[in-house]
């Protein structure tokens, strides 16, 4: 996978910089592309207090994380397995940030194909009945059908915190029940 330009630039700042660099590998983390709980890596340093994750990786062992690390070209990396459940929550949230804010009005072939005889209103998709799973929010109007909200659940309280946060921004009351599988 190629990295963009800007992730380069701030590797390179980074290893330029003499502040040490801290790395950490960890077992069982979600990886959200695959949606399955693999190993976690990630190079980071601190500065003024606070964490700048430089980089971070998912893979199936230890030993592919290393790899990925050592392709990488980080040289004296100090290991602080310890802070590597800080940096993938670090990670998870901005990945939950960057879903909740994106918005997308669905083509008008796929409003008439699955939606054509739906009230209108709000749903609730969820991709699978076991966690984790994805939970997607759409809001149906007259004529167009919108993805208002998209979120990666692990449990049963990030499900809760995901309709809590949709009916407090959208002043709505969905509940637990209404979901529609999508298997």
């Amino acid at each position: 996978m190629k990295r963009p330009l800007w992730k380069l630039i701030i590797k390179t700042f980074y290893k330029n910089n003499s502040k040490p660099t801290y790395f950490g590998i960890g077992n069982k983390h979600l990886d959200v592309n695959t949606m399955r709980y693999r190993v976690f890596g990630a190079v980071w340093q601190l500065h003024n207090g606070y964490r700048y994750i430089i980089d971070y990786w998912f893979g199936d062992n230890k030993k592919e994380i290393v790899n990925l690390i050592n392709c990488g070209g980080w040289a004296n990396l100090v290991n602080q397995e310890g802070q590597i459940d800080n940096v993938y929550q670090i990670v998870r949230e901005k990945q939950e940030r960057e879903l909740w804010k994106k918005r997308i009005k669905l083509p008008n072939n796929i409003n008439q194909k699955n939606w054509n005889g739906k009230k209108t209103g709000w749903y609730i998709i969820k991709s699978c009945k076991n966690y984790p799973c994805t939970l997607t929010c759409i809001q149906k109007t007259k004529h167009s059908i919108w993805i208002k909200h998209v979120c990666v659940c692990e449990s049963n309280n990030d499900l809760k915190k995901f309709l809590n946060l949709i009916n407090l921004e959208h002043n709505i009351k969905l509940i637990p029940d209404e979901f529609i599988h999508s298997e």
